[in-house]
């Protein structure tokens, strides 16, 4: 067994390459990451920390915290593709220790290390940790929040809650009212399911609370209401918040479905266990309370995301913490998941088919060289989870395989960053 310490340690280590390495090498995508960095650099040179500015005119779309962040580090350090984006990989570091800790709370050290290992090497997650947008900063921050209510909850201390409002707080000043809405609404309704509200009802000082969480994160909307007036909340508040959930901001749609392929994708190669993880919660849920937060994140969260007509798929990113504690809890409390493994071989076999169609002309036309790009990290993360599964079958070890798959993400990542992105590079100038 790895010493507490050392099992940070590895997962900063971890963290670091997976969401450092070759950072800056890859150009600033035209859409959202150029323009939160424009905005960061408009910032220093109009000295106007307030109203943001995008090409010298105001911008109305989300609160000021990440544009800070990037804008003080550009200043000290200079703006650069890597400062553009080191604040979504320092997020994204932040995250994986958390979940560690969150894991190590709500069961037990195993839980905590495994599913922190499944977070830091599932492919959106690494990809998001990567790039200047700030999804991953929100999910960190409403991650912390929940971590540290439970932290308050379990040990009946009251820093942890204040903490607890804190985080929600910024979670509003990165990205707006989801940094409250979200995790208060699950918590109140996990604690009516357990029979704990009213007791923690009095522990925490929920309306002292939440006001204070709403100062922290919404005192810069009563400050632009105030210098901008009524086009400020229309942009804002009506278009950019309600509407994203009742309406459709910038032709960002999709069916109700949207998410299913989107988590499969994303999660992989951790989404095959998904089905069996969320089991093996319920089944346990009597026995592990806490098991039942997870699931009402994890089913509330796809509701949630799914109802509204907006659609990205970064939106989804808030359940990949809970679902990485699905994950590493079944690794850590399940010896033996036959079938999970026989999926992840059916599907792994899928994957290095895949690179059939990828190497095809025919089918390519003008992005053969593309299809080129990505057979290596097919082939890697496919052969990876065939290994895995010749390996657990072997041994009967989950966490050989668990290992397996960990350092086939590494070997990805290697690929990503040395070959593919230099490839994708080059069509990118054709892209519009």
């Amino acid at each position: 067994i790895i010493p507490h310490m050392k099992k940070i340690l590895i997962l900063v280590l971890i963290s670091i390459f997976l969401f450092f390495f070759g950072l800056g090498i890859f150009s600033l995508w035209e859409t959202d990451e150029v323009i939160y960095t424009q905005v960061a650099k408009e910032i220093i040179q109009t000295g106007d920390w307030i109203t943001l500015h995008f090409q010298g005119s105001p911008w109305f779309i989300h609160p000021p915290m990440f544009m800070w962040l990037t804008a003080l580090t550009g200043a000290f350090l200079g703006f650069s593709n890597f400062i553009a984006r080191i604040w979504c990989s320092i997020f994204g570091l932040i995250g994986v220790v958390t979940v560690y800790y969150f894991g190590r709370l709500l069961h037990n050290e195993e839980s905590g290390f495994y599913s922190a290992l499944v977070l830091a090497t599932s492919f959106q997650y690494i990809l998001q940790s990567r790039i200047a947008i700030f999804d991953i900063p929100l999910i960190v921050l409403m991650l912390l929040a929940v971590f540290c209510f439970f932290k308050g909850y379990k040990e009946k201390k009251q820093r942890y809650y204040s903490l607890f409002y804190i985080f929600m707080g910024l979670a509003v000043f990165m990205k707006g009212p989801i940094g409250i809405l979200l995790p208060v609404f699950i918590i109140i309704l996990y604690l009516f399911i357990v029979g704990d509200a009213l007791k923690v009802w009095k522990e925490c000082h929920p309306i002292v609370g939440i006001i204070f969480a709403g100062i922290i994160g919404g005192w810069w909307y009563l400050v632009e209401y105030l210098i901008n007036g009524q086009v400020f909340v229309d942009r804002v508040i009506g278009y950019y918040t309600v509407n994203r959930f009742a309406g459709i901001v910038e032709s960002h749609t999709g069916s109700w479905y949207y998410y299913f392929p989107v988590i499969f994708l994303g999660f992989l190669p951790w989404s095959i266990f998904l089905f069996e993880g969320i089991y093996n919660l319920f089944k346990e849920r009597k026995s592990a309370k806490e098991n039942i937060f997870i699931l009402l994140w994890i089913g509330i969260g796809f509701v949630f995301f799914s109802m509204a007509h907006t659609k990205l798929p970064g939106y989804i990113m808030s359940l990949y913490p809970y679902l990485a504690l699905t994950v590493g809890i079944l690794f850590a409390t399940k010896k033996k998941m036959n079938y999970s493994f026989i999926a992840l071989a059916f599907v792994s076999s899928l994957l290095i088919l895949l690179i059939f169609p990828l190497t095809n002309a025919t089918l390519l036309k003008e992005y053969t060289g593309l299809g080129f790009a990505l057979v290596p990290m097919v082939f890697t993360m496919g052969g990876g989870g065939l290994i895995a599964t010749i390996l657990y079958f072997a041994t009967k070890r989950p966490s050989y395989a668990l290992y397996t798959i960990v350092l086939s993400m590494f070997i990805v990542v290697f690929i990503m960053v040395v070959y593919t992105t230099p490839i994708i590079e080059g069509f990118k100038a054709n892209w519009h």
